[in-house]
């Protein structure tokens, strides 16, 4: 079973947004969820629910009301001045005192689960010598959920191929960057696998 990351997805009554990222458990390299985007809102998907898939789409087993009742993927938080959070500060100029507001800053945080890790289709892969291409799709064994091979977009639009990575190449994931332990020759010794997607 290939999960696609930018794929359409379609409930039971109908297409219902696309897929921006994947859930993994790092521990037990097992996917966990599917974050998908759905009425300007994403939402984590067990992946029990994914039903189907190909290059291009997700079909899940739940209707598009249920899908939108699903946790939330990034909850919005609004971040003030660490010194005087919440309320206004005062600027002194003698004999006057004037107030002004403290700057807030609203960040989206991503709600990944406790001990999990998300990826998202286009995170750089680094090999142990430099950047070796992009996150695209991951290859799941359908019957353990097991991840068994990362595609890895390589090169540029000209000439571009697209390998498997096996998870015993991954050293770690930190910071939206995958992390080889081996170089790039290595990488670019391994076999090409054709990935039939749309142009996006």
């Amino acid at each position: 079973m290939d999960i696609p990351l930018k794929a359409k997805i379609y409930c039971t009554d109908g297409e219902a947004g696309t897929s921006t990222a994947v859930i993994v458990d790092p521990l037990s390299r097992i996917l966990t969820h599917v974050v998908i985007e759905y009425d300007y809102y994403e939402h984590l998907v067990p992946l029990d629910h994914v039903s189907q898939t190909d290059h291009d789409s997700i079909k899940l087993d739940c209707t598009k009301e249920e899908l939108s009742q699903m946790p939330p993927f990034k909850e919005v938080q609004y971040v003030g001045d660490e010194e005087y959070p919440n309320y206004m500060e005062a600027a002194w100029s003698a004999p006057y005192v004037t107030s002004y507001p403290v700057e807030t800053q609203v960040v989206a945080v991503e709600m990944v689960p406790a001990g999990e890790l998300a990826f998202h289709r286009g995170d750089p892969v680094r090999a142990t010598d430099g950047q070796v291409g992009h996150v695209g799709e991951f290859i799941v064994d359908s019957d353990s959920g097991h991840i068994s091979h990362v595609v890895l977009r390589k090169g540029h639009l000209w000439g571009k191929r697209e390998v498997t990575l096996g998870l015993d190449l991954i050293d770690k994931v930190e910071e939206g960057v995958v992390y080889l332990n081996v170089d790039k020759k290595a990488v670019e010794q391994l076999p090409a696998v054709k990935v039939k997607r749309h142009y996006r």
